[in-house]
């Protein structure tokens, strides 16, 4: 059985909106891997400059998913302690109001296998990651390091 991994990380079409948050907003950022979500039931979100999308990003890096994602990622995700949900209100006066779901990782997953990613000079982040297979076979979803830059999310084929 092949696996396939999808980098999932924000596409900057015009036509997806901005979760724009409140400009006194504490904490910054809105999430942190493995770090508990604080204040997240007083946060009201705004969509900006764009449409409702399945996946959406926020100004305060964090994932949102829609309904309808954030139920395909509970039916396909293995590890339920890995990640969670809250949900969080946005508002649109040209779309409507709806509910969405902010993605959080419980932990980040060590997956980069070191002697092969490249990072840039005199930095920490990489400019190449390579992941290792043995730190993420049995993985269906992880995150990939605690910058909240993307996620990655696995399916396997039987092909």
């Amino acid at each position: 059985m092949k696996h396939l991994y999808y980098n999932v990380s924000f596409n900057e079409s015009k036509k997806v909106g901005i979760l724009s948050k409140p400009k006194d907003w504490q904490p910054f950022p809105i999430e942190r891997s493995g770090v508990p979500v604080e204040n997240i039931d007083k946060l009201i979100l705004t969509l900006k400059n764009g449409k409702y999308a399945d996946f959406m990003f926020s100004v305060g890096c964090a994932y949102f998913l829609s309904p309808r994602l954030k139920e395909l990622f509970e039916h396909y995700v293995a590890d339920s302690t890995l990640i969670e949900f809250y949900p969080v209100p946005v508002v649109s006066e040209q779309y409507g109001d709806r509910t969405y779901y902010l993605l959080h990782f419980t932990r980040w997953c060590d997956v980069r296998n070191e002697q092969m990613t490249s990072f840039m000079p005199r930095s920490k982040y990489p400019a190449r990651m390579v992941l290792d297979y043995n730190k993420v076979c049995n993985l269906t979803i992880f995150n990939s390091d605690s910058y909240n830059i993307s996620f990655y999310v696995v399916f396997q084929n039987s092909r």
